[in-house]
């Protein structure tokens, strides 16, 4: 296994790198990976928090 430091990562950078080496490792163009990263702090909500109780002024990302 080949381990791959990344650093940080903007968070929604990192979601969509992620879906790619998903991808690329079940169509068996990439060999197994441990990747290392981290991401600025984010706040996660569920699917249920009512929209009245998000802070105002934040980006939501979906």
């Amino acid at each position: 296994m080949r381990r791959v430091d990344l650093g940080v990562v903007g968070y929604e950078q990192a979601a969509a790198d992620m879906r790619g080496w998903v991808a690329e490792r079940q169509e068996g163009r990439a060999e197994d990976r441990l990747f290392l990263l981290s991401h600025p702090p984010v706040v996660t909500y569920g699917p249920r928090t009512d929209p009245a109780d998000l802070p105002t002024g934040m980006r939501i990302v979906r």
